[in-house]
């Protein structure tokens, strides 16, 4: 326009022009002149190398290597014992569940079962080694106390201190064997985790394995697997090679020589990622899956989204569906330890499952892909030791994501006990065990 306007001549713009192209030419962005232009792309010698190298043996190593990287243990805690105490599972509400009693090491009035108060110089050494039990997320979540919501009230260890340090510093203890005097006790209880199969010589002959993901390739790969919105067709993710190692979570743990694996899917997800928002309906009647819990030593429960992309799977309620939190419950009144096992491609609200004293281990995966299921079958088996770490905070509640991790909580909570997280950013456990 400047030219057809007189207002720039043509030599001047054939200059700024040949700028352009030469410094294309240097970053060869130009194409060869049509005399020298090689074959087309997709018979191209490279190319041909690079689809024949698709799904080879050393791409499938490094996908199992990134699906490993992806588990992050998230609890780990010894083994229930005996029947469930008779008292009602959390509820399917906003509200997080109280601090659960830890397995045979406080009260939960914040004193040993010996009757020593925990005192404000054992917790704050807890968080200073990194335990992240009685930090500003938990204090928030305690029932108000004077001074303060939930802070701490006395040196004593009373009222709000109590429900949040107390209980967690022996909890702490007791995952980690140590004692009141901070010496490490080598009889402390074995922890769920790694478990050890009967035919290895361990404890565990029979596992259950359920959840709506356990038996699902598509529910471990997510959206744009072989479609955009995913697929839930294990074969299509499998391809045209019949030797691909990709096996789900149930069929690796039935790989694993030295016990028994029994399947229940527990309960089905809708199949679409339009129905993200649906509930798992119930497969099992709540009597089957008790009777079959009460007879497995172990149960792994592995939940999980249907797989979606972009609008169709957003949400207007993180609440994982009360079909699975159900079921987690049903389960848990048999007695047994489980290990839970999620595979969602974003924080869901558990409303409380996760405190259930007999879910005694979190395994989280977010999307692991094709891989993902022999990667968590070799988390639970200890493998290899789990290092993934959180990368946002896990909210207990939807208002606990109206602060970003790197602020003070009270910067953006408003004192209420929806003002915490389940884990928070940057957790993660592993099976070592460290002594300075």
């Amino acid at each position: 326009r400047l030219h057809a306007r007189g207002a720039i001549d043509e030599a001047r713009l054939d200059v700024s022009a040949l700028r352009v192209l030469r410094l294309k030419e240097w970053l060869g962005l130009l194409p060869p002149p049509p005399a020298v232009r090689p074959a087309p792309w997709s018979h191209s010698e490279a190319t041909v190398r690079l689809v024949e190298s698709v799904g080879s043996a050393s791409d499938a190593a490094l996908a199992h290597e990134a699906a490993r990287a992806t588990v992050t243990l998230l609890k780990n805690a010894p083994p229930c014992a005996g029947p469930p105490q008779q008292q009602p599972l959390p509820p399917l509400s906003p509200e997080p569940a109280p601090p659960p009693s830890s397995p045979g090491g406080s009260n939960g009035t914040g004193e040993a079962e010996g009757g020593a108060a925990v005192g404000v110089e054992e917790c704050d050494a807890y968080l200073g080694e990194g335990g992240g039990g009685c930090g500003w997320t938990e204090r928030w979540r305690c029932p108000p106390t004077d001074p303060g919501q939930g802070d701490v009230a006395a040196d004593d260890g009373t009222t709000g201190f109590a429900c949040c340090c107390g209980a967690r510093m022996a909890a702490w203890r007791t995952s980690r064997g140590v004692g009141g005097d901070g010496t490490v006790d080598d009889e402390r209880p074995p922890l769920l985790l790694p478990l050890r199969p009967s035919g290895e010589g361990g404890s565990v002959g029979r596992v259950l394995v359920t959840g709506p993901a356990a038996d699902s390739l598509g529910r471990l790969s997510g959206g744009w697997t072989a479609h955009w919105q995913g697929t839930l067709a294990d074969d299509e993710i499998r391809g045209s090679r019949p030797g691909a190692a990709t096996p789900t979570l149930l069929e690796a743990l039935r790989a694993v020589d030295g016990w028994e694996v029994d399947h229940l899917p527990g309960c089905s997800l809708p199949g679409t990622a339009f129905a993200v928002r649906s509930s798992c309906a119930q497969t099992n009647s709540s009597a089957e899956l008790i009777a079959a819990a009460a007879a497995a030593d172990v149960v792994v429960a592995c939940l999980g989204e249907d797989p979606h992309t972009e609008k169709p799977g957003d949400l207007d309620d993180l609440s994982l569906d009360a079909g699975q939190l159900d079921l987690v419950r049903v389960l848990a009144s048999a007695g047994k330890p489980i290990a839970l096992v999620l595979v969602t491609g974003r924080p869901r609200l558990l409303h409380g499952v996760e405190a259930v004293p007999q879910v005694n281990a979190v395994l989280q995966s977010f999307l692991p892909g094709p891989h993902g299921g022999a990667a968590l079958a070799d988390a639970l088996l200890g493998r290899f030791e789990p290092s993934g770490r959180l990368p946002i905070s896990w909210p207990t509640a939807a208002s606990s994501l109206l602060y970003p991790h790197w602020h003070a909580v009270t910067q953006q909570c408003d004192g209420s006990r929806n003002c915490g997280v389940a884990w928070p950013f940057g957790h993660g456990l592993s099976y070592s065990r460290l002594q300075h």
